[in-house]
């Protein structure tokens, strides 16, 4: 699998991003076909990124007890789960979680089930389309920040915050996230960074996190649509932002998944949320997770991801 002229001349040379590519296409070659017109439209720095991202998952294996098959399956099978779920949400129109009215602490608090999804939403960041472009998008626009704190909400792999600790001029960062799995996560991710930087991993739900301080920037990275209500959500971001402090929002409209609780049914929904928790767009990113005309999008129901840096 994977054996193309295309192969051959770029992809080889990336050791950890060809064997986990490879072996993802072995075990489903439907994969291939998307895989390869991934490569094809990407330059070199994002063959160096999607190598850093397939050496820390490849690391991350060997420190969990884990095969290589068992990254190639985590990673197909959440596509499959996928697939699954926007078929869910065409029938019911909305989705499974929400219809079942389901939580997600049980995912939250089962290690096994962490590391699969973990590992699995690491790889989108290599894998799909829409995902590249955003953490594309997101080191573009963040690199002239000036920037010496910062909070994630919702870590998850913590690459976003990864890519914010690279800058000399951060010096402190606060991590939160509900996941007991997911702190161990991003300090694994971020183990060189706090050699260097002030990190502080707080395993709290955002709703019970007390801070008194305020800060430069906040990430909210695929968060939102996680809650049950984010526009309480964005009342206490607010809070906790310097009056000239940014944020980095992404999130999604009409994208299924196992433990998406919020329902945007159309970006202007996501827009007029934020507007309404007075937050000013100062730069967004509409990325649908497939290549169909702007008009069709709602009525077909495609998967479409947003991302903002709002003031």
């Amino acid at each position: 699998m994977l054996d193309t002229h295309l192969v051959k001349n770029k992809i080889r040379k990336y050791k950890n991003l060809y064997i986990i590519s490879r072996l993802i296409c072995k075990k489903n070659p439907l994969q291939e076909k998307r895989i390869i017109k991934i490569f094809l439209g990407q330059n070199n720095q994002y063959f160096l990124d999607s190598e850093k991202i397939c050496k820390e998952i490849i690391s991350l294996k060997n420190k969990l007890g884990l095969k290589l098959l068992d990254v190639a399956n985590f990673y197909n099978n959440f596509c499959f789960e996928t697939i699954k779920e926007q078929i869910f949400l065409k029938k019911k129109k909305t989705y499974k979680a929400i219809y079942e009215k389901n939580n997600n602490l049980e995912l939250y608090s089962s290690e096994k089930k962490m590391i699969k999804y973990l590992i699995a939403l690491m790889l989108t960041q290599v894998f799909w389309k829409s995902h590249v472009k955003i953490i594309n998008w997101y080191k573009n626009n963040v690199k002239n920040y000036r920037i010496r704190n910062f909070l994630e909400i919702g870590a998850g792999h913590s690459l976003l915050a990864k890519i914010l600790l690279s800058k000399d001029v951060v010096k402190e960062a606060d991590i939160c996230d509900i996941s007991r799995l997911s702190i161990k996560f991003s300090k694994f991710i971020l183990r060189k960074e706090i050699l260097k930087k002030n990190i502080n991993f707080i395993k709290k739900d955002f709703f019970s996190l007390q801070m008194k301080k305020k800060y430069d920037f906040i990430i909210m990275g695929e968060v939102i649509e996680h809650v049950i209500n984010p526009n309480k959500f964005l009342r206490k971001v607010k809070l906790l932002l310097r009056k000239t402090g940014k944020v980095f929002i992404s999130t999604c409209a009409n994208c299924g998944q196992k433990d998406h609780l919020y329902h945007f049914k159309k970006i202007s929904e996501i827009r007029s949320l934020l507007k309404k928790n007075s937050f000013r767009i100062e730069s967004e990113l509409v990325s649908p997770s497939e290549d169909i005309c702007e008009k069709f999008w709602q009525k077909e129901m495609i998967a479409i991801n947003y991302c903002a840096i709002l003031s």
